[in-house]
């Protein structure tokens, strides 16, 4: 039988990972689209200056 206070400790560890892996999925989709971003504006900077 789990005690409360184990309970407790399981819970907010679940918490903090979960946490945790939604931050890394955030940072992960942020650093994707600040490259994207960049390299669509390099392609664009060269075009018009070619034009």
């Amino acid at each position: 039988m789990k005690t409360a206070i184990t309970i407790i400790a399981d819970l907010v560890r679940s918490l903090v990972l979960g946490g945790l892996a939604v931050a890394g999925a955030v940072l992960a989709l942020v650093l994707v689209s600040a490259a994207t971003g960049y390299a669509l504006w390099r392609l664009w900077h060269r075009a018009r200056r070619r034009a």
